[in-house]
């Protein structure tokens, strides 16, 4: 299976005079063809740095391979490589266009033909909507506006940031239908960027795990979820809000497992299973088809 979009030890610093931070550490990841892979982790891991990276908006160390083609910069026509469907479909759509407009500006800027009514139709539009503006659109409508454009020249790949977290349960659902009724049709992949874990399991085949700017488990969505091997992964999964723990408040942090180490495994100040090891050597992703990047994974 071929692969539309290969990262391979990425690097993204901040710097704010002497000072510098160190967004992502060395991530490797790949998206095959018309596979979905989900990354997840908490706010502020890095996964959206990682693709506004692959999107050429953010400089980095490292390689990244998209569609065929390394990435350096915004490249003329990528368009055509990669869409987008952001968090916020209202921020992402210029007020001033009409509906119509912004769904054909891909094949505008790629001088290419799109098909407006169609691919209307085929996000759940009616052509009427063409002639509206995003502020007269319900916020499921503007996403469905959203992932229009992002699909309109048929990429390779789409990435998805947060598609679903601005909308409510019921909309929720009706995107993500929809998402996976469109890969189907036209056989593009997903690179899936959430911290909703109902959602990543429902539309994802394989996950990566992030934390502070690292992988650390990596593998087939239904194998990590039900055994998971990095402390950090059963973490999240635990936490995830379920008929069980409606109602429930997590257990407090202790405030100190949140400062990173300058060594070793950044999740060790969290970490249940921590040992001597853990504390001045850096794990690397390990295994085949489930990777984990801990000295004792969970069994």
């Amino acid at each position: 299976m071929s692969k539309v979009l290969e990262v391979r030890d990425l690097v993204v610093e901040y710097r704010h005079g002497r000072n510098s931070f160190r967004a992502l550490q060395g991530v490797s990841l790949s998206v095959n063809q018309g596979e979905t892979l989900a990354l997840v982790g908490e706010s502020g891991c890095g996964k959206t740095t990682l693709a506004k990276a692959v999107l050429g908006l953010q400089p980095f160390a490292g390689s990244i391979i998209l569609d065929g083609h390394e990435v350096d910069g915004v490249r003329l026509g990528q368009a055509s490589s990669v869409g987008v469907v952001w968090q916020d479909p209202y921020a992402s759509l210029d007020p001033r266009w009409r509906v119509g407009d912004l769904i054909q500006e891909p094949g505008s800027v790629t001088q290419q033909n799109i098909e407006l009514g169609p691919l209307m139709q085929k996000c759940g539009l009616g052509e009427a909507f063409a002639k509206r503006y995003p502020h007269q659109m319900s916020g499921g409508q503007r996403q469905r506006v959203a992932i229009a454009r992002a699909i309109a020249l048929q990429p390779p790949l789409v990435i998805c940031d947060e598609p679903t977290s601005a909308l409510d349960l019921s909309v929720q659902a009706q995107i993500l239908n929809l998402l996976k009724d469109l890969q189907a049709e036209v056989g593009c992949a997903y690179l899936y960027i959430s911290h909703d874990l109902a959602t990543v399991r429902y539309v994802s085949d394989r996950i990566a795990v992030m934390y502070l700017g690292k992988i650390v488990e990596e593998g087939p969505t239904e194998a990590v979820f039900q055994n998971p091997r990095h402390p950090y992964t059963k973490l999240l999964i635990d936490s995830a809000l379920t008929a069980d723990n409606i109602g429930q408040l997590p257990e407090a942090e202790d405030q100190e497992s949140r400062i990173v180490p300058e060594v070793g495994c950044p999740f060790s100040p969290r970490c249940m299973k921590v040992q001597a090891e853990c504390l001045k050597t850096l794990p690397t992703l390990e295994g085949e088809k489930q990777r984990v990047a801990c000295f004792y994974p969970l069994s």
